[in-house]
């Protein structure tokens, strides 16, 4: 193999691994953090998760569901979320970026719209 051959390869090799630092550096880890924090506490998801779900379960019902107002329903559990954590395991506001907490709600939407085209809960669906 040429030199030429190596070094592009060399080169290609060191642009996959300076791309997979910038996946950490993006914030990727710290939502699915965020995510999995928020999901497995009982008191984020009966105080606010239950209630975001039924609010939206009833405008969907009604055909008044918004995809943009579905993002800010959820983006006061991802501060909610993000505020216990910080509390939890200790950290400071910036811990957590906005685009960390957008992307979580914009998760969490996806997650709504999936169960209630499957009617997860008894109050999901058209009556």
């Amino acid at each position: 193999m040429s030199l030429a051959k190596k070094m592009i390869q060399r080169n290609n090799w060191m642009n996959d691994w300076k791309k997979a630092l910038n996946v950490v550096a993006e914030g990727k880890v710290e939502a699915r953090e965020l995510k999995l924090y928020i999901e497995n506490d009982s008191a984020l998801y009966r105080q606010r998760y239950m209630p975001i779900i039924r609010n939206l379960s009833k405008h969907m019902a009604k055909d008044r569901y918004k995809d943009s107002l579905a993002v800010k329903a959820f983006m006061y559990l991802a501060e909610a979320g993000a505020k216990k954590y910080i509390k939890d395991f200790g950290g400071d506001r910036n811990t957590f970026s906005k685009a960390d907490k957008i992307m979580v709600a914009k998760e969490f939407v996806e997650e709504f719209k999936d169960s209630y085209d499957n009617e997860e809960y008894d109050f999901m669906g058209k009556k």
